[in-house]
């Protein structure tokens, strides 16, 4: 896990995650014939913040993303998840603990929820 960090540390000195971004974004706009004449303004946010998701947020925003579309467009299917992993991913506060934390503190805290969501 300490590689992984290392690598992405390196990366945004060397202002590498930027360039990453900005290819990746290209290419999916081309794939997805996306017009980006017009931006949203949340999408600045997503750059500035795309950097420090960790691993633990990334596979919980897609949980949430999941179960949200699973209800939208499959909710037979839906109401079969157990409604414990629903309470704790796709309800309002799901996905707040990264929001409100002071980045200092966000590596206890993401240990913390990881070991009682994983472990329990």
């Amino acid at each position: 896990m300490k590689t992984l960090w290392t690598f992405r540390q390196i990366m945004i000195e060397n202002e590498l995650d930027v360039a990453l971004f900005n290819a990746t974004t290209d290419k999916l706009a081309k794939v997805f014939q996306v017009n980006t004449d017009n931006q949203r303004i949340d999408s600045v946010h997503i750059k500035s913040n795309m950097r420090r998701l960790g691993r633990i947020s990334i596979f919980s925003t897609s949980i949430n993303k999941f179960l949200a579309n699973l209800k939208r467009s499959h909710s037979k299917h839906f109401a079969t998840v157990n409604t414990d992993v629903i309470g704790k991913y796709i309800s309002e506060k799901a996905l707040s603990c990264f929001s409100l934390v002071k980045p200092s503190e966000s590596s206890k805290t993401l240990l913390l929820k990881s070991a009682k969501t994983f472990m329990t």
